[in-house]
């Protein structure tokens, strides 16, 4: 599954979007977003922000894909000689052992963000690169519904 460059530039939008302009400005003067489009931004930041990952990752090359985390002293995970990032089964496993903690820095890819666990919600780490897509394309007709109330 490709995910063309125009999605990926939408996706990257809309995640400035909801991180940016909607915790700015609230709701009870003219101009201002509604409450309800806030929290919007908020709730949804999660499905823009897996979806980013699978592109991170389709951008690595193949021998370096995978998931890589900053331990406590600083230091990406995992350290050579291992090829790669770890599994999506293997983070998944951690993940639902509660072996990760929330605030643990994550990315999938060998290049671009690291955004917390608890950013990915309850669907960390699955195999399901079309739902993430799928989901985010929601988000971002919900947030521009909203919007355009």
């Amino acid at each position: 599954f490709h995910v063309p460059f125009l999605l990926q530039r939408r996706i990257e939008a809309q995640k400035d979007y909801a991180r940016w302009s909607c915790p700015i400005k609230m709701s009870g003067n003219a101009g201002y977003y509604s409450k309800e489009l806030v929290s919007t931004c908020a709730n949804d930041e999660k499905f823009l922000l897996r979806a980013l990952q699978y592109c991170q990752n389709e951008s690595t090359p193949p021998g370096k894909r995978g998931w890589y985390y900053i331990d406590k002293e600083g230091k990406v995970q995992p350290q050579p000689p291992h090829e790669g990032g770890f599994s999506s089964a293997q983070m998944r496993a951690w993940f639902e052992a509660g072996y990760l903690a929330p605030d643990l820095p994550v990315r999938h890819g060998d290049n671009g963000i690291y955004i917390n666990v608890s950013s990915l919600g309850d669907r960390a780490f699955l195999e399901d690169e079309a739902q993430a897509f799928k989901d985010a394309l929601n988000s971002i007709d919900r947030v521009l519904k909203l919007y355009k109330e």
